[in-house]
């Protein structure tokens, strides 16, 4: 029987750190984490909350299947395994991410030339004295001009990155998606902006009895908040940002759902930035510079539009 939106609800409210659902269409389910250490939280449950068969089955199976390959997923197979990934990136992959992040960081943009002092004129009092101005009017009280610093408001920017993998997806290919979207929230920053970041997988044709696709999202960067380097390379970057941690999320939350044994596919997410409010989109097919530097002058342009 094809389960219902409140069925799946209340199976998610059942449970600590479940996400909730912000949107449930006929194509697609769509459920969002409200911070990084909620969605970690339900991950480390592991099996605890998968339900026998279904999901649980599929899950532990591609694990065993995987152990130890360390090209498919770093040979991550536990929370723990990813904690340490988390806390310490591979050489290799901060290397990696480093050479991307350096050629993104290259590339000129309008926004870095935006000016932060402008000089206000026709004032009673200030630094300079306008001699054509007190000449021309006689008149002292509007004579004086100041530079002074200009604070534009602060554009606010959602970015949805897609974390979702395919099998012909290569390392490399990887981190410039990573590397695009952590440029991007590093340049929008220090042009004023204030942004978010959020991860998220669109996996189409996983629910063989719902006929749905299940999109998770989960906040890597909340607004305000710190960028942490290493964190970002881990959740942007690595094979088990979704080849463990998205996997196993998606394992414990489709309770009451049938898993499509070879676990679906990877879709883009664009078709449902409405439903997550996102304003830019880094997805599935920004896996070169040349994709990553379009990425960024549009957005650069935006944060241009907006202030």
């Amino acid at each position: 029987m094809t389960i219902t939106h409140n069925e799946f609800a209340a199976r998610l409210d059942a449970r600590p750190n479940a996400p909730r659902i912000v949107a449930w269409t006929d194509r697609s389910a769509t459920i969002e984490w409200p911070n990084l250490d909620a969605a970690v939280a339900n991950a480390r449950a592991g099996t605890a909350y998968m339900q026998a068969g279904g999901p649980r089955e599929a899950w532990e199976t591609y694990i065993e299947n995987h152990k130890g390959d360390r090209k498919w997923n770093g040979g991550v197979t536990d929370a723990d395994a990813w904690d340490r990934i988390v806390s310490k990136p591979p050489a290799d992959l901060t290397a990696r991410v480093r050479e991307c992040m350096d050629a993104l960081d290259a590339v000129p943009l309008p926004l870095d030339e935006a000016p932060r002092r402008r000089t206000m004129r026709n004032l009673d009092e200030g630094d300079t004295l306008d001699a054509v101005r007190m000449v021309e009017d006689f008149n002292l009280d509007r004579a004086w001009s100041e530079r002074r610093r200009h604070n534009r408001p602060r554009p606010f920017l959602r970015i949805l990155l897609n974390s979702g993998l395919n099998c012909n997806l290569d390392a490399k290919a990887l981190a410039w998606r990573g590397a695009c979207a952590m440029a991007i929230a590093r340049r929008a920053e220090d042009a004023g902006a204030d942004v978010e970041v959020l991860a998220a997988v669109n996996w189409q044709a996983i629910a063989t009895d719902t006929g749905r696709d299940l999109v998770m999202a989960w906040p890597l960067k909340a607004r305000g908040a710190f960028a942490d380097r290493d964190t970002l390379t881990a959740y942007c970057c690595h094979f088990a940002a979704f080849r463990w941690f998205a996997w196993v999320l998606a394992a414990q939350n489709m309770q009451g759902m049938q898993v499509c044994r070879s676990w679906g596919r990877q879709g883009r997410v664009e078709q449902v930035t409405q439903h997550l409010g996102a304003d830019v989109v880094v997805d599935y097919d920004v896996i070169t510079r040349e994709r990553a530097v379009e990425r960024l002058r549009k957005v650069a342009e935006l944060v241009e539009a907006r202030r």
